[in-house]
């Protein structure tokens, strides 16, 4: 004798196997499984920052040889001065000139005796030459020795009376070589061309033996002074006459 029986119930499906019916929303879709924790990006991202502070750590332990941690102060070093080398005698003469001598001071009257060098720049004669010069006579007056005469300008005409002679080669004589120098300082260079007192005073070379004699006249403001003799280009002078 069978036992009862019992109704056979359908088997059910899961909700989002069932198909949709008509009019009714589609079931929810099935929730899909959680990756693997290797597969998640939380877990790359962590590791990767881990990685970078372990990096960086031992990057700063390890010190580098070439940057010291405390740089030295940059000294200069002493350098070694080795003595100079000895040169050898050169047969060259020494060009060094001789000190500047002090003028020569006289009184009126009085000659003075003059070496004149050889001039290598080619705007004289190359020649030397030697001379005596002497400052024979001094005058002076407030007026041209002629009716209807000038007067002086500053005061006084001084006329000087000069003679040189050759005593050497050819020796180069010229007014322009002589000034007067009042006692105040005040420098007069140009004299006056006037024959009142005697012939004026020309330029000449003289050789050895041969003489010129002249006067000149400067216009002065004062009665006493100097008669200062400076015939070289730098205007240093040789003699000096006091009157």
């Amino acid at each position: 004798m069978s036992g009862p029986t019992h109704p056979t119930q359908p088997t059910q499906q899961p909700p989002w196997e069932q198909p949709p019916l008509w009019g009714q929303a589609p079931p929810p879709t099935p929730p899909r499984k959680k990756p693997a924790w290797y597969a998640r990006p939380l877990f790359w991202i962590v590791t990767m920052i881990s990685l970078l502070g372990l990096l960086m750590a031992a990057i700063i332990a390890v010190p580098s040889e070439k940057t010291p941690t405390s740089a030295p102060k940059a000294t200069t070093a002493p350098q070694a001065t080795n003595p100079p080398a000895s040169e050898p005698p050169t047969s060259e003469p020494d060009v060094t000139e001789p000190p500047q001598a002090s003028p020569q001071i006289m009184s009126v009257g009085e000659t003075i005796s003059i070496q004149q060098s050889a001039d290598t720049s080619g705007f004289a004669d190359p020649a030397e030459g030697s001379a005596d010069i002497t400052v024979t006579k001094v005058e002076a007056a407030t007026r041209e020795p002629v009716d209807y005469g000038s007067k002086p300008e500053r005061g006084w005409f001084v006329i000087v009376h000069v003679k040189a002679v050759g005593t050497g080669g050819g020796m180069d004589v010229n007014s322009f070589d002589f000034y007067v120098k009042s006692p105040n300082g005040f420098k007069t260079e140009d004299s006056t061309y006037a024959d009142y007192w005697g012939p004026v005073l020309e330029s000449a070379t003289l050789n050895d033996g041969e003489h010129i004699s002249g006067t000149m006249v400067f216009d002065v403001p004062s009665r006493h002074g100097q008669i200062v003799y400076a015939p070289n280009l730098d205007g240093e002078p040789i003699g000096i006459w006091k009157f």
